[in-house]
């Protein structure tokens, strides 16, 4: 019996992906956030890298006063409230996300899918720019493949 030989080291062989950025062997990611609606932003924990799949599902309801409440898909009825959202033309108090600090932020709803086009930290959010008022929470299960 014969033995084929590498003309790499098998050290340079296992090297080579993670070089690549490829994450075919990368672990999946998964955590649950509770993001508050008293405040713009939460920071989820994770880092997510570009190219590779996020799966969000949200549940919960956010307060803007004692009688108004909406879930992750927020408020779409009320066009008077857009001026008051950090994405105009996603539904005010809907379930948001950005990558990085500086990021642009994107609207989740109650669920959301999605391949990374950048790498960052992922933050969460209401979008609401004036956060002072609400109340209550979502609670988001975040899935990175």
């Amino acid at each position: 019996m014969r033995l084929l030989r590498s003309a790499l080291p098998l050290t340079a062989l296992l090297v080579v992906p993670a070089v690549l950025g490829l994450s075919c062997g990368a672990p999946p990611q998964n955590t649950v956030v509770a993001v508050a609606a008293d405040r713009v932003w939460t920071d989820s924990g994770l880092d997510v890298t570009k190219g590779r799949e996020i799966t969000i599902e949200a549940e919960g309801k956010v307060w803007a006063n004692p009688t108004l409440s909406y879930g992750p898909e927020g408020e779409s009825r009320r066009p008077e409230w857009k001026q008051y959202s950090v994405i105009a033309e996603a539904p005010h108090l809907g379930l948001i996300a950005k990558i990085g600090e500086d990021g642009a932020p994107f609207f989740l709803g109650r669920s959301y899918q999605a391949r990374l086009a950048t790498s960052g930290r992922l933050y969460l959010g209401v979008n609401d720019k004036d956060t002072a008022n609400n109340k209550g929470e979502f609670t988001v299960k975040v899935t990175v493949r």
